[in-house]
């Protein structure tokens, strides 16, 4: 028979019941909303318990243990009947999840263990086959990794605000959306064993941040282009300009130079069109894939964008090549 797995004192210490409290709140930061909710529970079933406390349906509950025995037999099965169940590894149950329609809203992955390939394929499987549309959180245990694992994660860390461990979780994990950011975690002390929780999901100012960006790169290259065009028209109505080209070369090899830096001008002038462009159809599909989120951060976005719009403008070529049109009808 399979040893029970956990410390020997189970999951029901009050560092638990805290850290249960603490993730959910700030999972739920956001709202309860229609959908389900992703729990990892012990044999006893408290995470249940809190997330109920906390607003959410027992209907909307998905529990997830990689025993199927464990999780036919839980004690909480009789109180919580509603609750459905895969009794699976967690990257097989998302595959099953995602073939019976879950809409996941949000997830707690109370993993409990360090940071390693496996841990990283679990999520990163999870996350590819049932995206939260909210958040989801990570939980891991600390101070388990080899000497050479703990040099990898400490050579990850690139935010100085953080710990190596978060800086290498937000490396390592394929987030299923550009928007999806680090929020918060902490850690805490259970039977001993240091742990640790992240929290990410999507933040609306990581979304407004990468449309200003694409629209700063755009006003960037009208900018230049402008600049461009008053170099070239300056540049054709000088004497020297107008003396060489209507009254024969008197200087060659000036005439050529001269006629290279015009030239120089002119396709760096195009260059910029091109960058606009391109910018503009990345602008579009951005907004596009941001309003097709959650009503809150539509509204959100649609507020941001007809503020920043209207302070920065577009630039006459994107107006006339029709993006404002494309813009008017993704904020209506």
């Amino acid at each position: 028979m399979k040893p029970k797995r956990g410390p020997k004192d189970g999951y029901s210490s009050d560092e638990k019941q805290e850290y249960r409290k603490n993730v959910w709140n700030m999972l739920l930061s956001c709202g309860v909303h229609d959908g389900d909710y992703l729990c990892m529970p012990s044999a006893s079933g408290e995470e249940i318990g809190v997330m109920i406390s906390m607003g959410i349906n027992e209907d909307q509950i998905i529990a997830v243990d990689e025993s199927a025995a464990l999780i036919a037999t839980a004690k909480w099965r009789a109180t919580y009947p509603k609750v459905r169940c895969y009794g699976s590894k967690l990257s097989r149950a998302s595959e099953r999840m995602n073939a019976d329609g879950i809409n996941l809203v949000s997830a707690n992955l109370d993993l409990c263990n360090n940071i390693s390939e496996e841990l990283v394929t679990e999520v990163n499987t999870f996350l590819r086959h049932c995206r939260p549309r909210k958040q989801f959180a990570v939980t891991i245990t600390r101070a388990r990794e080899s000497t050479a694992l703990l040099t990898m994660i400490n050579s990850t860390s690139r935010n100085p605000n953080l710990d190596a461990r978060t800086n290498a979780f937000i490396h390592l994990v394929d987030m299923p959306d550009p928007g999806y950011a680090y929020i918060g975690g902490e850690k805490y002390l259970h039977s001993k064993h240091p742990m640790q929780w992240f929290v990410f999901g999507i933040k609306p100012y990581a979304a407004t941040d990468e449309i200003k960006e694409c629209l700063l790169r755009i006003n960037k290259a009208d900018q230049r282009k402008c600049d461009l065009y008053d170099e070239v028209l300056d540049f054709k109505k000088s004497e020297w300009y107008m003396n060489n080209c209507f009254h024969g070369n008197k200087h060659h090899k000036d005439w050529l130079k001269k006629r290279e830096e015009l030239r120089g001008l002119d396709k760096e002038y195009h260059k910029q069109e091109d960058i606009i462009d391109s910018e503009g159809c990345l602008l579009t599909n951005m907004v596009e894939r941001h309003l097709q989120r959650e009503n809150y951060l539509r509204i959100f976005v649609r507020m941001y964008l007809s503020k920043i719009t209207s302070q920065m403008g577009l630039p006459h070529r994107l107006q006339s090549a029709g993006l404002h049109k494309n813009l008017a009808t993704l904020l209506r």
